[in-house]
């Protein structure tokens, strides 16, 4: 059901605390390599959340010897509320940013949807927009793709009741091979060992070249398995 309540504007942390070490020493190479502060505009989960994913992106720069040129239309594949946008739009600088959600209008406890939370967070972000779709209807070319812990299992969406019509893992592949344009990239992150093999054998089956993948052991915050990244690159146009 569409439902939208206006108006939404997210706390913004202004400083970060309880931070380890680490976290604190990598947070602020980041701000200076990136120019960047995302507490600045969000709340202090999701500011941290979005130095772990300019974390990774970082990291898969230096493994995989790769730098994305800035300039091209990417489109980030899941979105949820799409909080983290601006950490996307910092490290691509992309000429045009689309987030994409099957359940953009699942409504919060607040009132709010995820479509008015994400319309707050692309606020004041050049080019950006979020729509509320089944990425496996979408059609338009595009030079790059982010996807950020897809649902690659069924018992996935019955933990976040979602319609099993929708577990499509295959067609979302071949989709993103479909619609990326030849020299264009994905870029994906994975829970865990078992979802990242799946992950692997998934893109495999598409004309996408495998650059590398790889598995962060010390990721910036806890999470529930390692973080696996994989780049993969379109070579030719596909048939």
């Amino acid at each position: 059901m569409k439902w939208s309540k206006p108006h939404f504007e997210e706390p913004a942390a202004g400083i970060l605390q309880d931070l380890n070490t680490h976290q604190t020493q990598r947070i602020q190479q980041l701000k200076s390599a990136d120019a960047v502060a995302f507490e600045d505009r969000l709340r202090h989960t999701l500011a941290l959340t979005n130095y772990q994913y300019l974390d990774l992106l970082d990291r898969a720069r230096q493994q995989f010897l790769w730098q994305p040129d800035p300039g091209g239309h990417l489109v980030d594949v899941g979105s949820q509320n799409f909080y983290y946008a601006p950490v996307l739009h910092a490290f691509f600088q992309p000429q045009s940013l689309t987030g994409i959600e099957v359940e953009g209008y699942r409504i919060y406890q607040d009132g709010y949807s995820r479509f008015d939370y994400a319309t707050a967070y692309i606020r004041g972000l050049s080019n950006t927009q979020y729509r509320v779709m089944d990425f496996c209807e979408f059609d338009e070319p595009v030079d790059g793709i982010t996807c950020f812990y897809p649902f690659l299992e069924p018992k996935a969406l019955v933990r976040w009741r979602l319609p099993l019509k929708v577990f499509r893992p295959e067609l979302m592949a071949y989709t993103m091979a479909r619609v990326l344009r030849p020299k264009g990239f994905v870029f994906m992150v994975n829970r865990g060992e078992a979802e990242g093999a799946i992950a692997k054998d998934l893109m495999a089956n598409t004309n996408l070249r495998l650059v590398g993948q790889w598995t962060c052991s010390d990721p910036l915050t806890e999470w529930n398995g390692p973080p696996i990244i994989s780049l993969w690159k379109k070579d030719k146009i596909f048939t």
